[in-house]
C-alpha cells in the first residue's frame, strides 16, 4: 500500500502580536495512517483584507518528524489569516493572527499635512534645500547648506543649528514611517504586490549592481529571505517618494574621502542598512569603554547585573551587528551532561532536542 500524505495541521504560538513582531508558525504532515512524513514541500500563504488575493510568504520542508516550523514576523495591521498548503495536495485549514499596532506609538500629528507643518522653519528650509540639491545629482557639505541656508558655517552655533534639523528630520522620518506609512491600507498593498511581483524580483537579481549574489553567497541567505529583503527595499523606495512629495526628506552623512569633508545624501535601503550597521558598532564600543570602566574600577551596575555578563552580552550583539558569523546558541541540557554543542538558530536547537534530548 502507497503511502499517502493525509493530514496537514497548522498551528502558531500567538493569536495576536504587536507589529513588526514575530510568530512562531508550525505545520504538520501526517500520512492515512497518522505517521509523521518527512521532506514534504509546505508552502505558507498569507491573507489580508488589503490584499488582492493569497500571498506566498516563504516554502520549508517538514524534519523527521514531518514538521516544518516557520518564524514570520507580521506588518500590516490587522487580521493576517496564514495556511498551510502541500502543492496541490492538501491545505490546513486557516489561522488568524490579529496584528495591533505599536503600542508605543509615539504622540503627534496623524496627516502628512499635520507633519508638514509641524516642522520648524529651519527644517522646512532644510528639506526643500537639500530636496533641490540632491533631484540635481549633488551631495551637500554642512558648508554648502549652510550657505544655501543663509547661515555663517564659521559660527559653531549655525553649525549645531544646521546639525539638530538633520537629526530631527531623520527623527520625523522614523515617525512617518510607523505612523502613517506602516498603518496604511497602502503598505498592505504595496506588500502583496511586490511579493507577487516575480518578473521584477528576477530582473533585480540579473542586474549587475544588485546584492543578491553577495546576500546568498557571503550571508548565506535563503531565496525567500532574499525575496522579503528585496521586497522591504523596495516599499523604502515608495515610501521615501512619498515623503519627498510633502517635502520631507530624510539624509545621512558619508565621508568625501577624495575632498576630505562629509556630504549628505538621501539613501536607498541598502546604504541606509550599511549606515545603521557603522551607528550600532559606534554606539557597542562606546558602551563597551562604560562597561569595562565599571569591570575596572569596581563599580556597580544600577540593576545590580554583573558586569562580565553585561560586557559578554554587548559583545554578542555587537557581533550580530557587524559581523557575518551569528552567536552560536548553546544546548543546556549537554552543557549540564559536560558537552558543548553549539548550533546557529533556534530552528536546529529545536531538532537536537528532539533528537537527543
Amino acid at each position: 500500500m502507497s503511502i499517502v500524505p493525509s493530514q496537514l495541521n497548522l498551528s502558531t504560538n500567538l493569536t495576536e502580536v504587536e507589529q513588526n513582531h514575530a510568530v512562531i508558525v508550525s505545520a504538520k504532515v501526517a500520512d492515512q495512517f497518522g505517521n509523521p512524513l518527512a521532506n514534504q514541500d509546505i508552502s505558507l500563504f498569507t491573507e489580508h483584507p488589503s490584499f488582492s488575493g493569497p500571498v506566498l510568504l516563504t516554502q520549508k520542508e517538514t524534519d523527521v518528524h514531518g514538521t516544518a516550523m516557520f518564524e514570520i514576523v507580521l506588518r500590516i495591521p490587522g487580521s493576517s489569516v496564514l495556511q498551510a498548503r502541500l502543492g496541490n495536495l492538501l491545505a490546513s485549514s486557516s489561522l488568524s493572527v490579529q496584528v495591533i499596532p505599536s503600542i508605543l506609538s509615539p504622540s503627534g500629528p496623524k496627516s502628512w499635512f499635520g507633519i508638514s507643518g509641524s516642522l520648524s522653519r529651519l527644517e522646512r528650509d532644510l528639506s526643500t534645500v537639500v530636496g533641490k540639491m540632491i533631484s540635481n545629482g549633488l551631495h551637500p557639505s554642512k558648508e554648502e547648506l549652510c550657505k544655501q541656508l543663509g547661515l555663517d558655517y564659521d559660527k559653531a552655533n549655525d553649525r549645531n543649528r544646521v546639525s539638530d534639523a538633520l537629526y530631527k528630520l531623520k527623527m520625523w522620518f522614523d515617525y512617518v514611517l510607523k505612523v502613517l506609512y506602516q498603518p496604511s491600507a497602502s503598505f498592505g498593498k504595496d506588500f502583496a504586490n511586490l511579493m507577487n511581483d516575480a518578473s521584477s524580483y528576477a530582473a533585480w537579481k540579473m542586474d549587475r549592481n544588485s546584492p543578491y549574489g553577495y546576500l546568498k553567497a557571503y550571508y548565506g541567505q535563503s531565496e525567500d529571505e532574499i525575496r522579503q529583503l528585496w521586497v522591504m527595499s523596495r516599499m523604502w523606495d515608495r515610501f521615501v517618494q512619498l515623503a519627498n512629495q510633502y517635502n520631507l526628506h530624510m539624509f545621512v552623512g558619508y565621508y568625501d574621502r577624495d575632498l576630505r569633508i562629509w556630504r549628505y545624501k538621501q539613501p536607498t535601503f541598502w546604504e541606509y542598512v550599511d549606515k545603521q550597521i557603522q551607528s550600532g558598532s559606534r554606539l557597542a564600543k562606546g558602551l563597551g569603554t562604560i562597561l569595562a570602566r565599571h569591570r575596572d574600577l569596581g563599580m556597580i551596575l544600577t540593576s545590580a547585573a554583573p558586569v562580565a555578563g553585561a560586557l559578554e552580552d554587548l559583545q554578542k550583539v555587537q557581533q550580530m551587528i557587524t559581523e557575518r558569523n551569528p552567536p552560536k546558541m548553546r544546548c543546556l541540557k549537554c552543557w549540564r551532561n559536560g558537552t558543548i554543542m553549539e548550533v546557529s538558530s533556534q530552528d536546529e536547537l529545536a531538532d537536537h532536542i528532539k533528537a537527543v534530548h
